[in-house]
């Protein structure tokens, strides 16, 4: 996603020791050699990621910064995939052991209200 630079979080604490600190965005001239490494990585391993999505699913999760959060998206989208196409069978089991004729009812009306 370009060479934007991706923000790192600092804490800084309210007053005294507080353990209540809201983040801050640390500005890039003030990272350290281990935060731009961390990033660099980052930034291969998202892309990376990205490389190997099709456009469908990468659309759905594009917004996403760092490769783990692009990676959680992306186990969440499949997940969802994999509760559909379980819940679409439950339906279709449930619809074949419950398939049976009304009393009267003609072979074609049963046809056409299992379509």
């Amino acid at each position: 996603n370009g060479d934007q630079p991706l923000s790192v979080i600092a804490q800084v604490p309210l007053a005294g020791n507080a353990h209540n600190a809201p983040p801050t965005l640390k500005d890039l001239k003030f990272w350290t050699a281990e935060e731009k490494k961390t990033r660099k990585i980052d930034h291969l391993a998202r892309s990376l990621l990205i490389q190997g999505l099709p456009n469908d699913i990468y659309s759905l999760i594009d917004s996403k910064e760092t490769a783990k959060d692009l990676w959680d998206a992306l186990e969440r989208q499949m997940r969802g995939f994999e509760y559909a196409k379980q819940d679409r069978k439950a339906a279709i089991l449930y619809e074949y052991k419950t398939f049976k004729a009304n009393e009267g009812e003609q072979f074609l009306d049963i046809y056409l209200r299992y379509l």
